[in-house]
């Protein structure tokens, strides 16, 4: 259990953001929070692309200059 204040550390999120074949952003983030902070969109916009909401969004994904962006949930390992 954490105390109180205290962030997860532990990486639950990868967002790996592509425009025209080159890989812009390929990394981990503790919540989908951070994850909007970071590329500075709305955290609602990442929640609905995340879910499977944003139908408009997945219509321009095979455009030429529109960015992918895949929002993948990282499995969890045991400890042996």
């Amino acid at each position: 259990m954490r105390t109180i204040g205290s962030e997860n550390k532990t990486p639950k999120y990868n967002c790996m953001i592509s425009l025209m074949g080159d890989t812009i952003l390929d990394k981990d983030f503790t919540t989908l929070k951070k994850l909007s902070e970071e590329i500075e969109m709305p955290y609602y916009i990442i929640t609905d692309i995340y879910e499977g909401r944003r139908t408009a969004y997945k219509k321009f994904t095979g455009t030429k200059y529109f960015p992918d962006l895949v929002i993948t949930r990282i499995e969890k390992t045991e400890k042996i």
